[in-house]
């Protein structure tokens, strides 16, 4: 879970899901984790 003001989730998303995307391959490659959620 990752916790993201209110104003900044579009921030933490990102235009068409970019930053998102990228946080998953990230975490996927680096940590084994399989699913980001933000709340």
């Amino acid at each position: 879970l990752v916790s993201v003001p209110p104003a900044d989730k579009g921030l933490a998303i990102g235009k068409n899901g970019r930053n998102i995307s990228r946080a998953r391959i990230i975490a996927k490659r680096y940590f084994d984790i399989e699913k980001i959620v933000i709340i």
